[in-house]
């Protein structure tokens, strides 16, 4: 009895009238909706531009320069950690060709 009531508070809470299969319908979609969001964001992440210098130079030290310093200087310091591992934007990997010469 005690689960019952507590159960009935709980689903009272979210929709006192609504139906119980309506609910379940909306959060199946809304679960769908925003996996599918997440997966294009991280499909996203994987642009080539996101690990050059170019993108610390023309969005990360440009939205650092917004910010007040507590926030900014922090922002700009990872920027130049993390400029020493980054490819230059024209990267290409070497032909064979080129691979051939260095040898």
């Amino acid at each position: 009895m005690r689960f019952h009531a507590l159960h009935h508070t709980a689903g009272s809470l979210i929709a006192p009238h609504a139906d119980a299969r309506f609910v379940q319908e909306f959060l199946g979609h809304s679960r769908i909706t925003l996996g599918l969001i997440w997966l294009l964001d991280g499909a996203l992440q994987f642009q080539s531009f996101m690990y050059s210098h170019g993108f610390l130079k023309e969005v990360i030290k440009p939205s650092a320069a917004m910010q007040p310093a507590w926030i900014g200087h922090p922002m700009i310091s990872a920027a130049h950690f993390a400029g020493h591992n980054l490819s230059s934007a024209s990267y290409a990997p070497p032909t064979s060709s080129q691979s051939a010469r260095s040898r």
